[in-house]
């Protein structure tokens, strides 16, 4: 083989424009909404259902009301993690909700077939919104019952 034409990054295949037909563009791109949409609903529906479970424990066990009424320490200890949770959130949502619109003006950019096709899985900001509001209004009752019991 020739070192001259590699030294010389002749042909190099990075350098390479990628030119893929605009089907291949909008089929990558809105596979990659589709899945953004689907990592979105799981974040949500897992953490409406941890919380969820966590009230559910701490309203039927008479045992872990006890023991944050007796432990200051594990009440706020608890307290902080669920506030540091519900910022993670917070920004994965962000996250996710900019990924989503960037991969929305791609397709749009593309302009390979109308938008109402993918239309449901654009990032609305009233399901951001009321997820955020959701999850805070479940970590703010069990906040509640952690130091009230």
């Amino acid at each position: 083989m020739n070192d001259s034409v590699l030294d010389s990054g002749e042909n190099d295949p990075t350098d390479q424009e990628f030119t893929a037909p605009k089907k291949e563009k909008f089929e990558v791109g809105y596979k990659s909404l589709v899945d953004n949409y689907k990592i979105y609903l799981d974040n949500v529906s897992k953490s409406i259902t941890s919380l969820s479970l966590i009230l559910g424990w701490l309203v039927i066990s008479p045992a872990s009301r006890q023991f944050f009424q007796s432990n200051l320490f594990a009440r706020w200890f608890f307290t902080i993690i669920l506030f540091s949770l519900f910022v993670l959130y917070v920004i994965a949502l962000y996250d996710n909700y900019r990924e989503g619109n960037r991969i929305v003006a791609y397709l749009e950019g593309l302009k390979y077939i109308e938008s109402k096709t993918y239309d449901r899985y654009k990032p609305k900001p009233y399901k951001s919104t009321g997820s955020i509001l959701l999850i805070l209004m479940l970590a703010l009752l069990v906040v509640v019952f952690i130091w009230i019991g």
